[in-house]
Parts: C-alpha cells; sequence; structure tokens
C-alpha cells in the first residue's frame, strides 16, 4: 500500500488498558454478565443514586455548550478557584492529549515518572516528541527518588513532565513539599500532575495553592470519582493562561450533553466521596488481609487499588477470569509478575478471595 503514515506512528503500539473485552471473552466462551470487574478502578460505590435519571431529559438535538459554562462554574464554586482556570474534557485522557499538543513540537522532549499510566507516552509519540522515563525500583516498592528526578530534570530540560499522583498502578502518593520541588525546579516545564485517584487517596492533600507557580497543570477525573466510564468526564485546572492555550487546541463540543449534566449534579453531591473513601478503607483492608493469608506480597497502596506479585501476571489473570473475575494484569506497564486489584463491592470482594481459594486448591 503506497499510503502511510509518519514514520513516528510507527512506534506507537495498541493501548492496554482494564475493563472489558468483549472479543475476549467471546473467544473464551464468557457471559459479560458475569464478570466482576476488579481491572478498572473507579469508585466502587458505583453511581450515586438517582443521578442518571434526569440524562432521559436532555435537548440531544442541539449541540452540547462547548465550554461547559454550568459545570465548569459549579466545579469552580465547589474547589475555590476562578472559573477561568478551569477546560472541562472527555476524561483525562483528552486532557492530556491536548496539553501535548499545545505545548510540545518534535524537537521537544517529555519526562515521565514510571511505571506509569501509559496514555502520557503515547500522547508525546503521536507529536513526535521524545520520551524519557524516570523508573521507580520495584526495591523501594515504587517510591521515586525525588533527588534523582529532580537532577535528571535538570539535565534533560523536557518540554513537560508528567506525574500521576496517586501513581496508577503503583498507588504511590507524593507529598506537598515532593512535588513542589518537582515544580520549582523546572520552571520552563509544563508539569502535568494527574490527579485521577485523588478522591481516594489517604491524607489527601490539594495542590491548588501551587498553581501560582504558573507552569502546573491539574487534571482530575470525574470518571474515576463517580464510576462513570461510559461518559468520559474530567477536567484540567491551571493559570488562565495556559487554560486559555488548551481551549485553542481543545475540539468543540469535546463534552456531551448527558456528561455535562450528570456532571453538573454530581459535584453537588457533598458526602458521596466521603463515603467512597470509608469503604475503599474497609474493602482494601479486607482483600489485602486475605490475599496475605493466601500466601500473596501486597504492596503498599494510598488508593482504592494496590498491586500482588504473582510468578506470572498474565497466566493469573487468564486463570481469574475463566472464574469470571476480571484483573488487570500489569504486562503493560513494564511489571510481567504483578496484577493490580481496585477495591469492589463487599460482596465482590469475597468472590475474589473465593475464586483464589478455589485455585490454590485444585492444585
Amino acid at each position: 500500500m503506497s499510503l502511510l503514515p509518519g514514520k513516528h506512528i510507527d512506534r506507537l503500539s495498541a493501548g492496554v488498558h482494564g475493563g472489558f473485552d468483549y472479543t475476549e471473552f467471546e473467544r473464551l466462551g464468557i457471559d459479560p454478565e458475569n464478570i466482576i470487574d476488579f481491572s478498572v478502578s473507579t469508585n466502587p460505590l458505583g453511581i450515586p443514586p438517582g443521578i442518571i435519571e434526569p440524562i432521559t431529559d436532555i435537548e440531544a438535538s442541539r449541540y452540547p455548550d462547548s465550554r461547559s459554562l454550568s459545570l465548569i462554574r459549579e466545579i469552580a464554586r465547589t474547589i475555590g478557584v476562578s472559573e477561568q482556570t478551569i477546560l472541562a474534557g472527555a476524561g483525562s485522557t483528552e486532557l492530556i492529549r491536548l496539553a501535548v499538543t499545545a505545548y510540545c513540537t518534535p524537537a521537544d522532549r517529555a519526562v515521565v515518572l514510571g511505571p506509569t499510566y501509559g496514555e502520557y507516552r503515547t500522547a508525546c509519540l503521536i507529536a513526535n516528541v521524545e520520551v524519557t522515563d524516570i523508573t521507580a525500583p520495584e526495591s523501594s516498592s515504587f517510591m521515586p527518588d525525588i533527588d534523582i528526578i529532580l537532577k535528571l530534570i535538570l539535565q534533560l530540560g523536557p518540554k513537560i513532565i508528567f506525574i500521576c499522583n496517586p501513581n496508577n498502578p503503583t498507588g504511590v502518593y507524593l507529598g506537598y513539599d515532593e512535588i513542589k520541588a518537582v515544580v520549582s525546579a523546572a520552571p520552563d516545564s509544563l508539569i502535568v500532575l494527574d490527579e485521577a485517584y485523588a478522591a481516594f487517596a489517604d491524607n489527601r492533600w490539594d495542590p491548588v495553592d501551587l498553581l501560582k507557580t504558573g507552569n502546573l497543570l491539574i487534571l482530575r477525573s470525574m470518571t474515576k470519582d463517580y464510576a462513570i466510564a461510559g461518559l468520559r468526564l474530567g477536567y484540567a485546572i491551571a493559570h488562565t493562561d495556559i487554560i486559555s492555550i488548551l481551549h485553542k487546541v481543545a475540539p468543540p463540543w469535546n463534552v456531551n450533553v448527558a456528561a455535562q449534566k450528570v456532571g453538573l449534579a454530581l459535584i453537588r453531591q457533598k458526602d458521596f466521596l466521603e463515603q467512597s473513601r470509608k469503604a475503599v478503607h474497609e474493602g482494601k483492608e479486607y482483600l489485602t488481609d486475605e490475599l496475605t493469608k493466601l500466601g500473596f506480597r501486597c504492596l503498599p497502596s494510598s488508593v482504592n487499588f494496590f498491586l500482588i506479585e504473582t510468578d506470572n501476571a498474565s497466566e493469573l489473570r487468564t486463570r481469574l477470569l475463566r472464574k469470571s473475575i476480571l484483573v488487570r494484569d500489569c504486562t503493560s506497564f513494564g511489571l510481567p509478575r504483578h496484577i493490580r486489584i481496585a477495591v469492589q463491592t463487599p460482596e465482590a470482594n469475597r468472590a475474589m478471595i473465593t475464586a483464589l481459594k478455589d485455585m490454590q486448591h485444585d492444585r
């Protein structure tokens, strides 16, 4: 075929994520309705009651508000910032790509703190930007060495730096002083601080006061907070100059009518996330206790998911899937001996432990 893509596109591979793969289920003869999903780290309580019903009353024949103004104003009021510092997006992943599109050229370099979410690298490769991974070792339970990171940032001079905090898939949560040190050390870099899982973090802290540095872009995921993965909704917070630039590259009508309406209702749910944190704490404690009894090593985590060690992550995932339990094989993160497990409902958590006990008994 004579029609070929840009050479840099050859460096891309298909993204691997949690969630249902219906082609795989069909091949294995598995009914998706019977699957208990531990592979996606959304809120285990699901969508708050009474939220979905209002979307039946939407004006689907009209284009959505391109600026999502009603939603943005409510977010701004809730977190105490100006509405000019917020941009809504179709999930955090869209906002990641907008940041690279707006700020990077093929001559630029990106730094990614890993092991972490693969879409940072993908966004950079699409833009033909070179990526340097600074990967925390397993020997430190994947806790990054900030001194090493600061030295490498000074050496490399990246245009953009990606920090997932709390980190996916390790659950490591860096503190205020550590993030401030990175932001301060790289005044000419855009620091993308992805807080997709921060709503579930132990001892959560708020980085909003660091926005005054003018080089910080905070990403938050309502998809994860409120279990609305099918609607795709997130938002960015940054200095007004950064938000204005991102608006230039954002697609028109990027947040659909249903997502805007549901998002507005969710932001007004004052107590739901606190209830969710309590459920996550209890569920994680149960799972890690039971998994430890079964001989698994559970790595420390500050959020609603954690890693366990196994001899072969792909094999364990397949065996669990045949028992209708779906977990996240972390091979795509460069961790072929680790499985990521997201906390689910108490009933689902018990089903996971029962399945593992049955597998050990069957040996």
